[in-house]
């Protein structure tokens, strides 16, 4: 009998500390407090860039994009213009490896599927001066200080084989180097 009480008694214990009430909140649909946005300004990228695209060619020009951002300006600009032109390379490097293919399904046993070919081609376009470029920016400061620097790199392609021609002395390969499209 004895435990029978302090059971009861516990029970009884335990159902005057519980809440009369749920003590879960039921929301009603549609009545959810909004989270204020941050007070960060949003800035507006430029119509050419798209944060998914680093490098694109059309039957015009090769083009290079980057964005960089910073607390200083002048590093921002500095890296971006950096970036741009490597994505900018690494666009003529595929134009120039597609001529190559193109070239090598023509004659399968020819100088361009020899590996000392490829060499001088991928050097080629990496000691490639990018000086006849175009370049556009666009700079966005937000709220907190930070420098949004937007660059696009262009380069014509009818420029293309006298870029590559210092460096690689192959008038077939510059050819259809011009063809490509």
């Amino acid at each position: 009998m004895r435990y029978l009480s302090a059971g009861l008694l516990l029970i009884f214990l335990f159902a005057a500390c519980s809440p009369t009430e749920s003590i879960q909140e039921e929301t009603v649909p549609g009545e959810e407090e909004e989270i204020p946005a941050p007070e960060e300004e949003v800035t507006e990228t430029p119509d050419w860039y798209d944060g998914q695209v680093f490098s694109k060619a059309d039957s015009v020009s090769f083009f290079g994009f980057s964005m960089a951002s910073s607390s200083d300006s002048s590093e921002a600009a500095e890296l971006s213009v950096e970036t741009a032109l490597q994505n900018l390379r690494f666009e003529i490097d595929r134009h120039a490896e597609n001529t190559r293919i193109l070239l090598v399904e023509e004659d399968a046993d020819g100088e361009y599927s020899q590996p000392g070919f490829i060499v001088n081609l991928r050097n080629a376009v990496r000691e490639m001066e990018l000086d006849v470029y175009e370049l556009n920016h666009e700079h966005e400061e937000s709220d907190t200080g930070v420098h949004y620097v937007y660059t696009r790199a262009v380069l014509d392609r009818d420029q293309l084989p006298g870029i590559f021609e210092s460096h690689l002395a192959d008038e077939r390969f510059l050819e259809k180097l011009q063809e490509l499209e």
